[in-house]
């Protein structure tokens, strides 16, 4: 079953998403075709022309924070209308476990949260790259000399090379997303479970909840930055060790597992009321 939900969560979500990336695309592509049509023009653009771009970039902007937002709220609202409200009153006729909802519509949840930054960083380049055209072959060799220098470079206090200080990075901002959605979850069924003052008791135990991870993560891991080295080529390290920083990963993994279970609970608690 948990494939079944996972799969039901992705096609519809995917419905959603699917429209506002068409049309975050869209408003991408008109905008630089039509950047590329007035500067190949006699004379350029006018004031008219100038307005045009700037409500279409506006829009693009717009487009892209509601996208943020749209794509961290809407799989929670499913949740929450599906398991707490009589629009999924069949989803409580299936032979679906608790940790089977949190974990197929988290994980949903997390895949277009990458989906959504994919099609964003393509829409920039979609805006972006053709009014780079007349000087492609010269931005692409500088782009490649550069990227050749970056990767092969690394970063000293870490004695990591740095595509694999990337990949780290990577799995970082995954793991932080992951504690994000299934904090969002578990504080979501606690506050649908109690049944009173709902959006009260939610807002207040995931301020309650960023506030103790903040502080507990901020005791183990104080600030650091990364830093270009003298050579131009590797990168420095500056601050927490190696070993401190790897804690307060495992931190962040064990508040997630923390909530997982919390919302698995709440759930199966509700749905045996149910």
């Amino acid at each position: 079953m948990l494939r079944k939900i996972f799969h039901y969560e992705l096609r519809d979500l995917g419905r959603k998403f699917g429209l506002l990336y068409g049309v975050l695309l869209g408003l991408c592509a008109v905008t630089s075709v039509y950047t590329l049509i007035r500067g190949n023009a006699a004379g350029g653009g006018g004031i008219a022309d100038t307005v045009f771009m700037v409500v279409f970039l506006i829009s693009i902007v717009a487009m892209c924070t509601a996208m943020g937002i749209i794509t961290l709220f809407l799989p929670l609202d499913r949740y929450c209308k599906q398991l707490f409200s009589n629009q999924g009153y069949l989803i409580h006729t299936l032979p679906v476990k608790p940790w089977q909802q949190v974990a197929g519509r988290g994980l949903a949840a997390l895949i277009f949260q990458v989906l959504s930054t994919l099609a964003i960083v393509v829409s920039i380049a979609v805006l972006v790259v053709p009014g780079m055209i007349g000087s492609w072959n010269e931005i692409r060799q500088d782009l490649l000399a550069e990227l050749r220098i970056l990767f092969s470079g690394t970063v000293h206090g870490l004695n990591l090379p740095f595509p694999v200080f990337l990949a780290l990075v990577a799995l970082a901002v995954l793991i932080v997303l992951v504690n994000l959605i299934l904090m969002l979850m578990a504080c979501l069924t606690l506050g649908h479970t109690v049944g009173r003052c709902k959006s009260l008791i939610t807002a207040v135990s995931v301020i309650a909840l960023l506030e103790l991870e903040g502080n507990l993560y901020g005791l183990i891991v104080p600030s650091f930055t990364i830093l270009p080295a003298n050579d131009g080529v590797s990168f420095q390290y500056l601050g927490t060790s190696p070993v401190r920083a790897a804690l307060g990963m495992l931190l962040i993994v064990a508040f997630s597992a923390l909530y997982f279970c919390a919302a698995e609970y709440l759930l199966r608690k509700h749905l045996n009321l149910k």
